[in-house]
């Protein structure tokens, strides 16, 4: 058996055409659960799609005394208003990263119970969390499967050690844009087999959960859609660039807001957007962002991309500098408007960057994934 260890909803994106493929391949084998007990969701599109596939879902692997205690206590909190939570920020950075709600012997029953075999988790997960996965899949024989949520769409100057992934039996890697250094023993367990998350046979799934081929209201606005950052990192709403966009009177405007945070549902930004990260891409025409992965959706569907290339970190390399359909603005945040008046940029010519960030889709993606997990059965 087969199971995915979610935590924030942003990591759903990413294994979710893994899961759906190979629920496809070994059905009755694949299992998903939360270890998040802060937030719940219920109401992900993506989740509920899989869970009409028949695929099981564990809201929380182990409800015992404490869970409910903590779920109670949170749906307390829900009385406080909105605009004075922020107080309770570090409250709850300090308990998403430490507060495990289950002992290892709670665990071990329960991975016994559901006779797993393969357990897949984000890198990401808080370390606390990861080490008592870590010691009881090692007690139990399991093989562990690390993952990076979203793949990298820029080079990435710094270096990651693979000592990184010395826990892991195998890290699946999306492409090869982050400098990995390799230690002889680790290098192969690394396996850069793609992005299952912008695959020809995922967006083709995603076009049906969100029903995208219905009519469109037609509009004589151009239509943007903005990708934000969390307030402290490089591209909140609070920026310069976003003022000037709602200085604009021949535009219609909407936000994403990141969907990474660790606070209870009523209190995460993101859970307000009007619309999620799939379908502000296809509700637009214009995207704007810095480097977020959503960026390769829009190329994949043709929409004119802004790239904010002077916000991105030093860290990273430069992104695309040849594409028909994409400007990269600098410093001078003037020409913006005049970028958004640029009028049917197409031609997309950006093949040669798919085939480096999302891989080869002749041949196909999602199945290079479920042969690989087939092995490990």
């Amino acid at each position: 058996m087969f199971l995915f260890i979610l935590d924030l909803s942003i990591e759903l994106e990413s294994v979710a055409p893994i899961i759906y493929k190979l629920n496809r391949s070994v059905k009755n084998k694949v299992y998903m659960c939360s270890i998040n007990f802060i937030q719940s969701d219920k109401k992900n599109k993506t989740l509920n799609f899989l869970r009409a596939q028949n695929i099981p879902y564990d809201e929380y692997p182990i409800k015992n005394l404490k869970y409910y205690f903590w779920k109670l206590f949170i749906f307390f909190l829900n009385i406080i208003p909105k605009n004075n939570f922020e107080t309770f920020r570090n409250f709850f950075r300090n308990l998403y990263n430490n507060k495990i709600l289950f002992d290892k012997n709670e665990f071990e029953k329960y991975l016994i119970k559901k006779k797993i075999h393969v357990v897949t988790l984000d890198t990401s997960i808080p370390q606390k969390k990861k080490e008592l996965i870590f010691e009881v899949c090692k007690k139990l024989k399991i093989k562990i499967i690390g993952y990076n949520t979203g793949p990298e769409i820029l080079s990435h100057k710094g270096k990651l050690y693979s000592n990184y992934f010395k826990f892991f039996d195998y890290y699946l890697e999306q492409n090869s844009l982050r400098k990995i250094v390799y230690n002889k023993k680790l290098k192969k367990k690394i396996k850069i087999l793609g992005s299952a998350r912008y695959s020809k046979e995922w967006i083709k799934v995603i076009n049906k959960i969100y029903n995208f081929k219905r009519k469109k209201i037609k509009s004589n606005l151009k239509k943007i859609g903005v990708f934000l950052t969390q307030d402290a990192q490089n591209f909140p709403k609070s920026h310069p660039i976003v003022k000037i966009l709602l200085e604009q009177k021949r535009i219609e405007l909407k936000f994403r807001n990141k969907p990474r945070d660790f606070m209870p549902n009523k209190f995460c930004k993101f859970n307000y957007d009007e619309l999620d990260t799939s379908e502000l891409v296809d509700w637009s025409d214009i995207i704007i962002s810095v480097q977020t992965s959503a960026l390769l959706e829009a190329l994949l569907k043709n929409k004119q991309i802004i790239f904010l290339e002077h916000l991105v970190p030093k860290t990273y390399g430069n992104w695309i500098k040849k594409f028909n359909n994409v400007v990269n603005l600098t410093k001078k945040n003037k020409d913006l408007i005049k970028f958004i008046n640029l009028n049917n940029l197409k031609n997309n010519n950006s093949l040669k960057y798919k085939k480096i960030v999302i891989g080869d889709e002749k041949k196909n993606i999602l199945e290079g994934y479920v042969k690989f997990y087939k092995k490990l059965n």
